[in-house]
């Protein structure tokens, strides 16, 4: 079994952001995600994407907090709009201080 990786040194820690997008949909960040320009995700690690009852969930792992930022500031406000019809996001956001990559056998 591995240990999960200990970062002790924040600035050398993955960022991690989880959005609720209320009403938002599947569908339209589907829509939306092939309309970006790929400079818009600069040090964007992994996503992932779920529906909840009355809002879309996005978790991603950004390589900084600087990168995360940086896209949530840039993100245009139409395609804001079109994630959370129902009202602005909740976004939170921390950094890693321990990860686990599963390995393939």
């Amino acid at each position: 079994m591995t240990e999960p990786t200990r970062r002790t040194d924040p600035d050398d820690a993955a960022w991690l952001t989880i959005a609720d997008w209320p009403g938002g949909t599947i569908e339209v960040f589907d829509e939306l995600s092939a309309t970006h320009a790929d400079d818009l995700h600069v040090g964007l690690l992994a996503r992932y994407c779920g529906q909840l009852p009355d809002a879309l969930r996005i978790v991603a792992v950004w390589a900084s907090r600087e990168d995360a930022e940086r896209f949530f500031e840039r993100l245009p406000a139409a395609n804001r709009a079109r994630l959370a019809p129902a009202g602005a996001p909740a976004v939170s956001g921390f950094a890693a201080q321990r990860a686990h990559h599963a390995t393939g056998s």
